[in-house]
């Protein structure tokens, strides 16, 4: 087969880099392949660079949860307004990178209700080469998530909890209330999620359990269900003690909180 691919060619040193490049080609067939690498190195990068370019985008809308309660408080909450939603992301992703991602996604079929095992400090994560469904982009973008449904609770806490209290609502919404339900409907294994272990629809109610939209059910529900308990059990605010006018630059600031977080959740 060398003889005839190369010809009428005599000379050795070309035979011998023919020889070796045939040898290399051997080796690296499998590397080689236009279907595998399409397959597994192609779709893959897209898969993983677009969660990592819609995920700042999901961030956005953090900016108009902080214009709307920057809109809605008085003048001198502002400053705490702007700490507290400041300090909620950076919470949420210590929070995340020690449990919180474990609790909402370990696969363990043992417990629907809660994930365990694998995945605390994000060990034994799968490397965002690989095919797996899990890795390092989605722990990134259900961070975000999980970070704009505690900035969720915290628009119903303006006025109405001080620091400490805000710091502890936010690791009770981040360490045990989002990651459950994240659990349910987000992992293959929660009670409540339409597919089993392998992605398929015939889970636990036979493809007829939840399918979240965009975080409408798991970020939103949960988020404004949490506000609406935490606005009843601590009571109303003390800024509305006395009807007064709504100032235009408040008017404002609400305004552009609404662009944000439409662009956001587009």
């Amino acid at each position: 087969e060398g003889d005839s691919a190369m010809g009428n060619v005599t000379d050795p040193r070309l035979m011998e880099m023919y020889f070796q490049l045939e040898a290399l080609k051997v080796k690296y067939s499998n590397v080689l392949d236009t279907s595998t690498l399409n397959e597994k190195y192609i779709g893959n990068s897209i898969d993983v660079g677009w969660v990592l370019t819609t995920a700042p985008l999901v961030f956005i809308m953090q900016i108009g949860f902080i214009l709307v309660e920057v809109g809605s408080v008085r003048r001198d909450w502002i400053r705490n307004i702007l700490f507290k939603t400041s300090i909620c992301p950076c919470l949420t992703m210590l929070i995340w990178w020690a449990y919180g991602f474990m609790f909402s996604f370990s696969d363990d079929p043992s417990n629907p209700f809660i994930g365990a095992g694998k995945y605390y400090f994000l060990r034994h994560l799968p490397n965002p080469a690989s095919k797996e469904r899990l890795n390092w982009a989605v722990v990134v973008f259900e961070w975000i998530f999980c970070s704009n449904t505690s900035l969720i609770v915290s628009g119903a806490a303006a006025e109405r909890l001080n620091f400490l209290g805000f710091l502890w609502g936010t690791f009770w919404m981040t360490s045990f209330v989002y990651p459950c339900v994240a659990h349910w409907i987000f992992c293959y294994e929660g009670w409540l999620s339409a597919n089993d272990s392998r992605g398929e629809g015939n889970g636990i109610w036979d493809g007829m359990g939840t399918m979240d939209f965009a975080g409408s059910g798991v970020v939103h529900a949960v988020g404004g269900t949490t506000a609406l308990v935490v606005a009843i059990l601590v009571g109303y605010r003390g800024q509305f003690r006395h009807r007064s006018k709504f100032s235009q630059d408040k008017a404002d600031i609400m305004a552009h909180a609404r662009f944000q977080k439409v662009d956001g959740k587009w």
